[in-house]
């Protein structure tokens, strides 16, 4: 691998970035079986696998003629860089963008054993198959054109990165006062259940009171008089009916 200058290096991020958008975007699709734009940007870019591809291309600089170090090499650093990436974006927007707390030997759900075991085939391919035609299709750029194409991606990447961001965090936003307002709706639901539960309690007790009023009438029919005994009649034939007593 030769060295780079820094147009080349930003080209070639962005370069990494359009590729694991392809992949990840086209993988994700035939699993779900309809189309997934992956990403946390709007653009054709993911830019872990463009953080990723430079940063494996450059801690296995070293050792670029030992396979198995560019393949330890590549795992670590690369695993690594999930981890951090993964725990910092779920810090700042309070969203996972990739959880594997479903696969074995996993961290969080930042990073697992399979997807490093992954990285490190990756930074095999990249060092040995990918990067030589990369490094063929950047040195044919003309400086300019390499400078020209670097400096749009460049202005391109941080407004689409600039208003990301603001999308996540009003999401954050949404998602907190949702959370809130379901609380409010619990605690309410709550208290409806309890009114009514207490409702449910002094009916009882009404209805049970007039039961035992009504049969001291029934007793004692000439302690009352005509006006009341007429009222309680009723109250007890409604009684009789199964009626439900409200309360005023």
């Amino acid at each position: 691998m030769h060295f780079y200058t820094l147009p080349q290096w930003i080209l070639i991020f962005f370069c990494y970035c359009f590729l694991g958008w392809i992949w990840e975007s086209c993988y994700v699709s035939v699993c779900q079986k309809k189309w997934v734009n992956r990403g946390f940007l709007h653009g054709p870019w993911i830019p872990i696998y463009g953080f990723g591809a430079i940063i494996i291309l450059l801690s296995t600089l070293p050792v670029r003629h030992n396979l198995v170090l560019v393949y330890i090499f590549g795992l670590l650093s690369s695993t690594l860089l999930e981890y951090v990436t993964g725990a910092a974006m779920e810090q700042i927007f309070h969203t996972r963008y990739w959880d594997y707390s479903k696969h074995k030997f996993n961290v969080r759900g930042y990073v697992c054993l399979m997807a490093s075991l992954t990285w490190g085939v990756f930074a095999i391919l990249l060092t040995e198959f990918i990067q030589p035609v990369m490094e063929n299709f950047i040195f044919a750029l003309p400086s300019l054109a390499t400078e020209i194409c670097t400096f749009g991606l460049t202005i391109v990447f941080m407004v689409d990165t600039t208003v990301s961001i603001q999308t996540a965090l009003d999401l954050k936003h949404l998602l907190a006062r949702l959370s809130e307002n379901a609380d409010l709706l619990e605690m309410l639901e709550h208290f409806q259940n309890a009114i009514h539960e207490k409702s449910e309690q002094l009916d009882h007790q009404r209805k049970q009171e007039l039961k035992r009023i009504a049969g001291l009438l029934h007793r004692n029919p000439t302690t009352v008089s005509r006006r009341y005994q007429d009222a309680f009649a009723e109250v007890r034939a409604r009684l009789k009916d199964g009626h439900r007593l409200k309360l005023r």
